[in-house]
């Protein structure tokens, strides 16, 4: 089956569709905006600014990484350096995180433990603070205390992130029964971390759920989407962003029709792996850059190779 995804910039609202083909059966979440702002007054902050493309380029190195390892494929041969050197309805608000990242609430685990986290396109794995986790990263927020869950359950492995600016998490996998809007996917695969940088203390959300494939996800099990799908909890394993200054929603398992007009534009995927497709970038009508794209929740800014960047602000006016 081929993989699709589509964008739709439509009247009077910004929404994003992902699916991996199909008609919808639907579901639907509110989302917040919160992060670091990138300007003061007018003015980027460069070392806020240079640390988000750290950790963006070595997000895609991971999942580069992890592809690689399970195909022997190099996602990005060819296209620069991302080595990071430098029918069933619901709904979940988000909150968009100060222009930066988008959040919104989730529950794990049998009660429900309550977390924010980051719903982020371009990486696939799920992760929380654990209540084994004594660092000062962890400090502020909520933590998954696997004894206080009838449905949790440990796992063989270990998970570890690391970022560009140095900082990084990580944990034993469990697997647990995780819930969005009223959706539970049991037997979900995530880590709870006991180890985490101080920076993170200051970050409003408390993890984050990677809604990319599993061929990129560093714990290699399926993702939130697809246990839902294949748990027949929605019944197509399709998502949509509603992005916007209020009202943002993440829509599970099929697309809000409340929420635009028109018809929507799709285009196919590269493969499975992100949510990458063939897109270019250009200024007057001259491209600077024409090639694979990912489509990614988890930050604002265009990261792209130096050489492309270049490029496309030589034709820039002014």
């Amino acid at each position: 089956m081929l993989a699709f995804t589509a964008i739709t910039a439509l009247t009077l609202t910004g929404y994003v569709i992902a699916a991996t083909h199909g008609e919808p059966g639907t579901i639907s979440i509110p989302l917040q905006r919160h992060g670091l702002p990138f300007s003061r007054n007018g003015i980027v902050i460069g070392s806020v600014l240079a640390r988000q493309v750290e950790r963006v380029q070595f997000k895609y190195a991971r999942g580069n990484a992890a592809y690689k390892a399970r195909t022997g494929h190099d996602l990005f041969s060819g296209i620069g350096d991302f080595s990071g050197s430098l029918a069933k309805r619901q709904k979940e608000p988000l909150i968009d995180e100060q222009e930066q990242l988008w959040a919104g609430n989730i529950t794990i685990g049998t009660p429900g433990q309550q977390f924010t986290i980051d719903f982020d396109t371009g990486s696939a794995d799920l992760w929380v603070p654990s209540s084994k986790c004594s660092t000062t990263g962890c400090a502020p927020h909520p933590k998954y205390n696997p004894s206080k869950s009838s449905t949790s359950s440990k796992q063989e492995g270990f998970f570890n992130i690391t970022y560009g600016d140095g900082s990084g998490a990580s944990g034993p996998i469990y697997s647990d029964t995780v819930t969005v809007a009223g959706l539970s996917a049991a037997c979900q695969y995530f880590s709870p971390v006991t180890l985490e940088s101080a920076v993170f203390a200051s970050n409003p959300s408390d993890g984050i759920m990677g809604l990319a494939f599993s061929s990129i996800s560093q714990i290699g099990a399926p993702t939130f989407i697809q246990n839902l799908y294949s748990q027949g909890k929605i019944s197509a394993p399709t998502f949509a962003f509603r992005l916007a200054s209020s009202g943002s929603e993440l829509y599970l398992g099929g697309i809000n029709h409340s929420k635009y007009t028109g018809s929507i534009t799709w285009a196919a995927l590269t493969n499975k792996t992100y949510w990458l497709t063939e897109g270019a970038s250009s200024v007057n009508d001259v491209y600077g850059y024409k090639g694979p794209m990912i489509i990614d929740s988890g930050t604002t800014i265009i990261v792209g190779n130096t050489s492309s960047v270049k490029h496309w602000w030589s034709h820039v006016p002014g």
